[in-house]
């Protein structure tokens, strides 16, 4: 039996604990990744040129690009990749200063 190969992920993301959150989830479920993460446009282009991923994991609310460009991007390159937006949502409270 062959082994499956590892999916190829790109993780746009900015925040290096968030990017650590999402590998850490995609672990736990078993899949196979390898991963790379850039946080600029100019990474994010070299990227899809020199690592080839499978799939693009980009976080919703990175500064300075929007999603329909960074679409583009990826749509635009050969072969075309699959994105996908990412959203966090924070769960805490906030602190009152008394």
């Amino acid at each position: 039996m062959v082994a499956p190969m590892a999916l190829r992920i790109l993780l746009l993301e900015d925040v290096p604990a968030d990017a650590a959150l999402v590998e850490r989830h995609l672990s736990k479920s078993g899949l196979e990744f390898v991963s790379q993460q850039v946080d600029t446009r100019a990474r994010f282009e070299e990227a899809l040129r020199d690592f080839v991923p499978d799939i693009i994991l980009s976080d919703h609310g990175l500064p300075g690009s929007t999603g329909p460009r960074r679409s583009s991007s990826s749509r635009n390159a050969s072969p075309p990749f699959r994105s996908f937006w990412l959203r966090a949502r924070s769960t805490r409270k906030k602190r009152s200063s008394s």
